[in-house]
């Protein structure tokens, strides 16, 4: 378990490693290139710990790193397999149980996580038995964990400090992957937009509930719903621009329907708006043969050869993520949901 430059995070828990591709937010996948590089470097020689001995592409559950969480009493949020898919059809279900079972046992941590398969995930609880909790997670735990002086009672179901999540890029994996989300038992659902290549309008998507009632993402039926959403541009060497209004568009979804919303980064790609200001605190104007637009109407000249022009003409400009930075339209939206330990 180690510390994570991810904003919401703690720490990232990773005791699977590997997947493979499940979309087109797929592309430029930040923990293959990681991995890539340092598979190349074990290979030719360099003293690297065992994980990189295998391409990307193979997935392999570390038994020794599931004990991890255990180690540590003071609460924390704990990303799990940020560096993996947690549902990926190569995780057996018997080493779901076991990190099921060391979330269970430690409830004073918060675990978020993040599955671009929630189909799998979904069939995961789906067939576990109405005991599992107390037969089948405990009977891992003990695999993992010494029990002997252990007094956790095997009765909350769904966990509470567990943050059931997936991954969507646009209106398509939305309708494809928020359903099964919702279908899955869960303290909390949220869902990561991230990397946001497309327009995404939750009102759109909705699942039967198999009690005849048709349940939309946003909390208007009943408990299932989604409860946070974390929205981002794309970073590292392909990186695609993120339009500002598909951001704007679900900041106002949520403030309308009451969830926490939070903006992490705009990306390798800077808004036209922020481009706007600096030009005129700094140049002036732009000496340049070509005109850009941002969202407020305002046009300038520029010939940058990193620029990118959306169909509306909306301009966006490459200036890595530390420059993009992650106000959006001004101001840091970093909102949580009241939901855990965390």
């Amino acid at each position: 378990m180690n510390p994570t430059k991810i904003p919401y995070l703690d720490f990232v828990w990773n005791p699977v490693v590997g997947c493979t591709p499940a979309g087109e937010g797929c592309r430029n996948c930040y923990a293959e290139t990681a991995h890539s590089r340092r598979h190349k470097a074990y290979k030719a020689g360099r003293k690297l710990p065992a994980c990189y001995s295998e391409p990307f592409s193979v997935v392999r559950c570390l038994e020794e790193r599931l004990e991890s969480p255990l180690k540590r009493r003071k609460p924390a949020r704990i990303g799990v397999n940020f560096l993996a898919d947690t549902s990926h059809p190569d995780v057996p279900d018997h080493f779901l149980d076991r990190m099921f079972a060391v979330m269970a046992l430690c409830p004073q941590h918060t675990f978020v996580l993040l599955t671009k398969r929630p189909k799998r995930m979904r069939a995961y609880f789906e067939g576990l038995p109405k005991d599992a909790v107390t037969i089948r997670w405990a009977d891992s735990a003990s695999c993992v964990a010494d029990m002997s002086d252990c007094d956790y009672e095997w009765t909350d179901f769904p966990l509470p400090n567990v943050w059931l999540g997936t991954t969507i890029w646009d209106q398509e994996s939305a309708d494809r992957n928020i359903p099964p989300l919702l279908a899955a038992p869960a303290a909390m659902r949220w869902v990561s937009y991230e990397p946001a290549l497309g327009p995404v309008d939750f009102s759109l998507v909705s699942v039967d509930d198999h009690q005849g009632q048709t349940v939309q993402a946003w909390p208007l039926h009943g408990n299932r719903r989604v409860d946070w959403v974390v929205c981002g541009g794309e970073s590292g060497p392909g990186a695609r621009p993120m339009h500002p209004d598909w951001a704007r568009s679900l900041r106002a979804q949520c403030k309308a329907a009451g969830v926490p919303f939070w903006f992490k980064q705009w990306g390798e790609w800077c808004p036209a708006e922020s481009l706007w200001e600096a030009s005129t605190l700094q140049n002036g104007v732009f000496a340049s043969s070509q005109v850009a637009c941002d969202s407020e109407g305002r046009h300038y000249l520029t010939d940058n050869p990193k620029g990118h022009w959306f169909e509306d003409s909306y301009y966006s400009e490459r200036v890595g993520t530390k420059a993009a930075g992650n106000a959006l339209d001004g101001e840091i939206i970093e909102q949580l949901p009241e939901v855990g330990n965390g």
